[in-house]
């Protein structure tokens, strides 16, 4: 069963119009690395001289076809999808709004000291 988990990697893919709508993914990004067995489950000691093929035990059944398939970018990549996209770019001009308030503010608050200081001289 190892040969099917590991190795692995994790992610969160966006999957709703709540920033904590998240999806999380395990998936292989690297399908050629060999699995292996541990020596007395020591996962420190691998016994690389025997690399582990993905499969089924026996117990379950043995039969195991692994084959490719293609799928679209959007299905392991949610954050190409066009909702989520739009999402993010609401969010991105949200963000730039906020920020250009924020200028406008600070440099009225810059344009009031400066017509201070300058009644002081």
């Amino acid at each position: 069963m190892r040969a099917f988990f590991e190795p692995h990697d994790v992610r969160d893919d966006p999957l709703g119009p709540s920033e904590s709508d998240m999806l999380v993914r395990t998936y292989d990004a690297q399908a050629t690395t060999p699995t292996y067995p541990f020596f007395q489950g020591d996962e420190n000691r691998p016994d690389k001289a025997h690399p582990l093929d993905p499969g089924v035990p026996a117990a379950l059944g043995g039969n195991l076809t692994i084959e490719p398939i293609e799928l679209p970018v959007t299905a392991y990549y949610p954050s190409l999808r066009p909702d989520n996209r739009q999402r993010l770019l609401a969010r991105a001009d949200a963000a730039i709004r906020e920020s250009t308030s924020a200028v406008v503010t600070a440099e009225k608050v810059v344009a009031a000291a400066k017509l201070a200081l300058a009644g002081e001289q």
